[in-house]
This record gives structure tokens, sequence and C-alpha cells, in this order.
């Protein structure tokens, strides 16, 4: 903060209250829907939609909120997150009307899917597998949606190239990459919903769920299946 600190008499008269206690009593009442110190709400500050959207987050994380905040010394919040949370860089990706992000250390490249540079090989079961043309070299092409077990009702135009160990390149297509951003991973903990491929899920923002990907994971079980 600019080295005030808190007012907690200040505080305490906003509130109602005789006294603020102690810091953890400071805390929820500047984590309370609705409340600000300020006597006239501005465009960014004065609403008392701050600290509480703020806790609610990080208690929707499994995490913890403290403060420690001392009158003309300065402030200090602190935020503890589990370490199961992890924030990653990822791209966000359309399949349909589906929405996904896929972690970038693990794509290799992003390709276009141009008809000209799509092939159809036979595959070990006697059906036609699609390959996409990548520098010389033939990767195998798949529906990132029909590998998710959603509905392919056209073929993607872009996909991502992504590799696991030494084994062979696999392509997955998607409609199109919408872009790049930093997101916060959550690990899917309830087995009725764990799903091979899907590492988790992620807020982009928009207060909308968005699963994220695991290419690699796809890719194994595309290897076992193609064995099988």
């Amino acid at each position: 903060d600019d080295g005030r600190g808190v007012d907690r008499a200040r505080v305490a008269a906003r509130a109602g209250r005789a006294a603020v206690a102690d810091d953890a009593e400071l805390l929820d009442l500047l984590c309370a829907p609705g409340f600000s110190t300020r006597e006239v709400a501005d465009e960014t500050s004065g609403r008392g939609v701050g600290m509480d959207v703020v806790r609610r987050v990080v208690d929707g994380l499994g995490g913890e909120l403290s403060v420690q905040s001392e009158l003309g010394r300065g402030t200090t919040f602190v935020l503890r997150l589990p370490l199961t949370i992890s924030i990653v860089e990822a791209f966000t990706v359309r399949c349909g009307e589906s929405r996904f992000a896929v972690p970038v250390p693990v794509v290799e490249e992003i390709v276009d899917v141009e008809e000209s540079r799509v092939v159809s090989l036979p595959s070990t079961g006697g059906e036609l597998a699609r390959m996409v043309v990548r520098r010389g070299a033939s990767v195998p092409l798949v529906e990132l949606a029909g590998a998710l077990g959603l509905s392919v009702a056209h073929h993607g135009k872009q996909a991502l190239v992504v590799r696991r160990a030494k084994r062979e390149a696999v392509a997955f297509a998607v409609d199109r990459v919408l872009g790049q951003q930093e997101v916060v991973v959550r690990p899917l903990a309830d087995p009725l919903v764990t799903v091979t491929g899907v590492a988790g899920s992620t807020d982009l923002g928009d207060g909308l769920a968005t699963l994220v990907v695991d290419l690699l994971g796809l890719t194994s079980r595309l290897a076992r299946t193609e064995a099988a």
C-alpha cells in the first residue's frame, strides 16, 4: 500500500462497531460485500466489490487469505494456495461449440490444416487414417473433439502438434486457436468426472469453466487403442 496502513478506528466506525479486535476481524470487515471506507465511489473504487471477490476466489481454490496491518507503517495481504493449483501458459482453442485450454509447453508447433496437405493412409485396423504433411513427413491427424468423445461436424482448420518422448508426433485438429494466456489450473478431484486427456479446469475470466486438455495423455490413449 502507500505506507499508511489501515485505520482500524475508521473501519470500525464505518461498520458500526466500537472497535476492531485483531487482523482476522479486520479482514472479515474488509471482505464484507459492499463494504468500503470511501465516502464517494469513483470508476475504480468505493463500491465494495473488491476484497470480497478476492476472498471468494481464494476460498474457492481451497486457499487462505490473511492480512497484517499497522497504522502508519503499511499493510500486507498474504494469499496461500494449495500446491495442487498450478499457473501455466496455455493456448485456448475452439472445437465446435466447446472451448478448451492446452498448456503451451507440450505443443511443438501450430500448423494450418490445408486439404492439399492432408492424405489418407490405411491404418492397422483397416480404416483410413488422416495424415497431415509437415516438413516433408506425414503426421497422424486426429480431431481433438473426436478424441474427447464429442461429435465431429467438420474437420478442423488448425492443428496442435505434440510429441511424447521419442514417439512420433501427433497433430490434434481444432477449429481455430483463439489465443494464449496465463491460466490457473484446478485438478478434477471427483473420480466421477476424471477422464484421460483432461488435466483439470480453469476460468478464462468470463466465469465459465473451461477444461484443460492433456494432449500427451491423449496420445498415450490413442497408442493403446491402436495396439489393441
